[in-house]
């Protein structure tokens, strides 16, 4: 250290085979952290002629569009829903498949969800992030879940149904379920209950 602007370049056009260039571009960031960290000028940075023009010919020559997921549509969730069990791991899942498509939530915003989260209201429920992938300071941020006017695919009832089946009243909303209940018991749980 410090590395040559020349170096970090010739390192970049070696990797362009084998990596994507937004991987490239963190190991830039990284590279730089350590420069920075360590009290010397960043060789990678883009006022460096050799590396932004070495980085800029890689993604022209590579392309700069991110593979994306097809997103799962309402049909597909409606009929995932019709495959799931009726005993409390149905419910579970039924309500964590709800939840997270209806207000679009990483599986760690899911699992990270806790009951002190949850405000239930008469026209749903509202869902406090205390902190997400874009929200790495924890300054968190409130999604409301309306109630929906079809009670098989509203989340919010899907949610009240599992936590009262469970039995569950702070801490995690979404555990193991260890509970067993028939599916016939699970018909009578009254979702107008308040958390």
């Amino acid at each position: 250290m410090p590395a040559a602007p020349g170096t970090v370049a010739l390192y970049l056009a070696a990797r362009a085979d084998t990596l994507k260039p937004a991987t490239l571009g963190r190991r830039l960031a990284a590279i730089a952290k350590a420069h920075q960290a360590a009290g010397h000028d960043s060789p990678c940075s883009m006022r460096h002629a050799a590396v932004s023009e070495v980085l800029k010919g890689i993604r022209r020559t590579k392309g700069t569009a991110q593979a994306r997921k097809a997103p799962l549509l309402a049909a597909q969730v409606i009929r995932a829903l019709a495959t799931m069990r009726t005993d409390t791991v149905g419910l579970r899942d039924r309500a964590l498949l709800l939840i997270g498509f209806s207000g679009a939530f990483r599986r760690s915003e899911l699992v990270a969800l806790d009951v002190a989260d949850v405000e239930v209201g008469e026209d749903g429920i509202t869902v406090t992030l205390r902190r997400s992938k874009t929200d790495q300071e924890g300054a968190g941020r409130k999604v409301g879940n309306p109630r929906g006017s079809n009670a098989d695919t509203c989340s919010a009832r899907a949610l009240q149904a599992w936590l009262i089946a469970a039995g569950i009243t702070e801490g995690r909303c979404f555990v193991p379920s260890t509970v067993t209940v028939e599916s016939a018991d699970v018909s009578r749980i009254s979702t107008s209950r308040s958390l």
